[in-house]
């Protein structure tokens, strides 16, 4: 006799892909993981920062940390920020053929990533921390920081280190972030 487990619906925000498109999402109501296979994150194009409807069910692979299993996956706006899901997005610069003067310059959109960056970078500046530490210090959500964090890093703005408790682990215990890799090493004394 086979046990069927009934799906359930969870909104869910893409926060670290691999290389593979093996993909880790948060609940960001309740801070519980969803594993999204490479193969629905290929199939509906998924990327960090993205915000989606899940149908999931427990993730039931032996040792695995992650509790939950996206089994379906659509795309879905944010609830309470609508600009969220743009964070993993760049600035549009304008390209000016010879111009005689300057163009003036166009504003930043307003994303999570443009609302935070200074003030990250300035958090940074004291020193390596974590996503949820430089959340608290800037009065903002974990969710928004990591978004903003990861867009930031795939653009060489900060460093990221990932920390395992164990040995044989997969997944990283802790992430760490500064603004530069150097800043991870150990200081002359």
């Amino acid at each position: 006799m086979t046990d069927y487990t009934q799906a359930l619906e969870k909104h869910i925000v893409v926060v670290n892909q691999l290389d593979t498109k093996t993909t880790f999402a948060v609940e960001p109501e309740t801070g519980e993981q969803v594993f999204v296979s490479a193969r629905l994150a290929r199939m509906f194009n998924i990327v960090p920062g993205d915000h989606l409807r899940a149908f999931v069910t427990p993730n039931k692979v032996p040792e695995n940390t992650v509790q939950w299993y996206a089994i379906y996956v659509t795309p879905e706006a944010p609830p309470e920020n609508p600009f969220a899901m743009l964070a993993h997005m760049t600035e549009e610069v304008e390209e000016v053929e010879e111009a005689p003067e300057a163009a003036p310059a166009k504003p930043l959109r307003d994303t999570a990533r443009n609302r935070h960056q200074e003030a990250i970078l300035n958090h940074l500046k004291d020193g390596v921390d974590t996503a949820k530490n430089i959340a608290d210090e800037l009065g903002s959500d974990t969710t928004t920081i990591s978004t903003a964090l990861i867009a930031m890093h795939k653009d060489g703005l900060v460093a990221r280190a990932g920390v395992k408790a164990k040995p044989d682990q997969l997944k990283d215990s802790h992430v760490l972030w500064a603004l530069k890799a150097s800043d991870f090493l150990p200081q002359p004394s």
